[in-house]
């Protein structure tokens, strides 16, 4: 009989390892879901807080590119109103050189003119001193 009480003491000793194991097991398997809860929670957190960063970082750019092109617009109407005085500027200039073009003309006219009459007279009086 005492060989039946060794088996039913090993038996009872190896059903409580068992009973053990299995209580060990789901402890772990809690515990390691608990971590993969955490480690998901985390992750989601991230997800979220790499969203938000992402979200300003995009409004951050566009408020940028509104700048840039508004100051390209500003740039582009300082450019023209240049360019525009430039053209007036040139246009002045223009009709100050035509008018004294105009004015060194008629000079060089009225010069001519006057030469080409003294010319005439100094020949006109040569040929009365010849004909005499």
């Amino acid at each position: 009989m005492e060989t039946t009480n060794y088996q039913a003491q090993a038996k009872n000793a190896a059903e409580a390892s068992i009973q053990d194991a299995k209580k060990a097991a789901a402890d772990a398997m809690k515990d390691m879901q608990q971590k993969k809860d955490q480690a998901a929670a985390k992750a989601a957190d991230l997800k979220d807080k790499a969203a938000d960063k992402a979200e300003d970082l995009k409004e951050q750019a566009a408020a940028k590119a509104a700048d840039l092109k508004d100051k390209a617009a500003d740039l582009k109407d300082q450019a023209a109103d240049k360019l525009s005085d430039l053209k007036d500027q040139a246009a002045d200039k223009a009709g100050d050189l035509k008018d004294k073009a105009s004015g060194l003309f008629d000079k060089l006219k009225d010069k001519t003119a006057d030469l080409l009459h003294a010319g005439a007279d100094k020949v006109d009086d040569l040929a009365d001193k010849l004909g005499k």
